[in-house]
């Protein structure tokens, strides 16, 4: 099966309701402790009560993966940005809007890797999800409930402690890296002025567009005023809300098939 362009909506939903599916039917086991260490000084909270407004939630960030693969050459980050926005200048680019969008998606294909911290709303449920891409065809998701990565064609899933490596289809890899719209695909589009992501100034537009053979959708997306690249992008399709936070662009990262995959 070859994967088209544009079907990386379509595989973007289906991949994170796969994770949704196994979180729901595992067993009623806590969340997976964060490992991070404590810091040294700090002295353990014996009396403490646990927070009474604290539910079972997908974490703030995702969990580094047990004997992961090289994902990475350094440490991943500790810490993906927050889906926050903050003040930022009221200077906005100049030229058509959907020009400007286009443009904007169509920049990361010139990057060679970035990250994007993809936060899912589907039936009640909220989980978070980190992606790593180098591009052309390689990306790495790690979640609390799944982790897998994909190389070309070859897809690498995670299962307790085992690697099984299986066919993704002709072009994945390409496919889930490839998220740009053209302007032929955008049907219209609203300037809705500038706002801060993690302190970007960025030009926010809200616009409708039909990409390949998904239905038209409704997206905002946030185009950094002096990088021209997309940090931050909202969907919502068939009842799913997606945010994407993008970030650590062109960032060292290395993505390599798991060791003893079979």
């Amino acid at each position: 099966m070859k994967i088209r362009k544009h079907q990386w909506l379509t595989i973007l939903v289906l991949g994170v309701t796969i994770a949704l599916v196994v979180a729901c039917g595992a067993k009623e086991t806590p969340a997976p402790a964060p490992t991070k260490a404590p810091a040294a000084t700090e002295a353990p909270a014996a009396t403490e009560a646990p927070a009474a407004t604290k539910e079972a939630a997908a974490p703030t960030t995702a969990p580094a993966a047990t004997e992961a693969p090289a994902a990475t050459e350094e440490a991943a980050p500790t810490e993906a940005p927050a889906a926050t926005e903050e003040a930022a200048p009221t200077e906005a680019p100049a030229g058509d809007a959907k020009s400007i969008i286009a443009k904007s998606s169509s920049g990361l294909k010139s990057l060679k890797s970035y990250r994007a911290k993809i936060i899912v709303e589907q039936q009640g449920q909220t989980m978070e999800t980190l992606y790593e891409f180098v591009l052309p065809d390689k990306f790495h998701m790690v979640s609390d409930f799944a982790e897998m990565i994909v190389i070309g064609d070859d897809m690498y899933m995670k299962t307790g402690d085992t690697w099984t490596k299986m066919p993704a289809g002709t072009g994945a890899g390409a496919a889930m890296a490839d998220i740009s719209v053209t302007e032929d695909e955008i049907l219209e589009v609203q300037p809705q002025g500038t706002e801060g992501v993690e302190g970007v100034p960025c030009q926010k537009y809200v616009y409708t567009a039909k990409v390949g053979d998904n239905p038209p959708a409704e997206f905002t997306v946030w185009i950094g005023l002096e990088d021209n690249l997309p940090h931050k992008i909202v969907f919502a399709m068939e009842g799913t809300t997606t945010t994407q936070l993008l970030y650590d662009f062109n960032a060292d990262i290395t993505i390599e098939p798991p060791p003893g995959a079979e």
